[in-house]
């Protein structure tokens, strides 16, 4: 993840030219993108790299990221981001409480572990979990139980 953001900081320029390298157009790699999305995110663009597209979504909250492996016409991994500020509260849910917050998103969830850390002032539930064929990760703001971060890796 730190080396595709690198790239994005660096200004990788992306051109749609190369399209037709692969069996799938870019514009039906999108439009399976779009269903992995909230509805009201918004598209803002995409990166090539290798035989993977990312498409990059936004909401006023969050930041989605889809993977897709274009050799195997495949959504690879979903990434969704909080940016919205976030205000520190003095109530704290329990790790049960964030494993409901888990099971709501993703009923048929199997936890593996859930950790505990502080980062910025802040104390934040890490949740791995199974789901059908992937493996997911969500970190859960501890004082009221905010989504921070969903990576689901297929």
């Amino acid at each position: 993840m730190k080396k595709k953001l690198l790239a994005l900081t660096l200004g990788l320029a992306v051109t749609l030219t190369s399209a037709t390298a692969f069996a799938m157009t870019v514009q039906e790699a999108k439009n399976l993108a779009d269903t992995f999305v909230p509805a009201d995110a918004k598209y803002s663009k995409l990166m090539r790299l290798d035989n993977e597209i990312e498409f990059y979504y936004y909401t006023p909250a969050y930041r989605d990221e889809v993977e897709f492996d274009t050799k195997k016409e495949m959504v690879k991994g979903l990434a969704i981001e909080r940016i919205a500020p976030i205000q520190y509260k003095d109530t704290k849910i329990s790790q049960d409480d964030a494993i409901a917050i888990l099971k709501e998103h993703y009923p048929d969830a199997q936890l593996k572990a859930i950790y505990q850390y502080k980062e910025s002032g802040n104390d934040i539930y890490e949740m791995e979990f199974l789901l059908d064929n992937c493996h997911g990760e969500m970190d859960v703001l501890a004082s009221d139980g905010t989504i921070l971060d969903i990576d689901l890796d297929y």
